[in-house]
């Protein structure tokens, strides 16, 4: 184990739930950028989009967040209402919920009728 990495496990070690909730945050935030650039508001297998991004060499790993599983990542994102969530036999399905300013104005144009 090199030098650098064992200086960074003592700075973790100090205070793990400062380092957590910055991992936390920053993996969501990748994983969601990725999600919208790759496969907009399409209907997507999570566990293949998930291989996707940890296919980046640079990826924050999943066990340096709060969720102890991509399951109870993707139910998370439910929940807050980033992504809607269909559980299959398969497994999980997201769709990433576009709450841009452009795409609600688009979504009250569409849905506005002429009186």
């Amino acid at each position: 184990m090199s030098e650098s990495h064992q200086r960074q496990m003592l700075l973790v070690a100090d205070n793990p739930g400062k380092f957590i909730f910055s991992y936390t945050r920053e993996f969501q935030t990748d994983f969601i950028k990725l999600l919208s650039r790759r496969h907009g508001t399409k209907r997507t297998f999570a566990n293949q989009f998930y291989q996707e991004y940890i296919a980046d060499r640079n990826h924050i790993h999943m066990n340096a967040t709060r969720w102890n599983s991509l399951s109870e990542f993707v139910r998370h994102l439910g929940r807050e209402g980033i992504c809607k969530v269909d559980e299959t036999e398969r497994g999980y399905w997201i769709t990433w919920i576009d709450n841009s300013p452009q795409a609600l104005a688009r979504q009250v144009n569409t849905n506005t009728s002429p009186l």
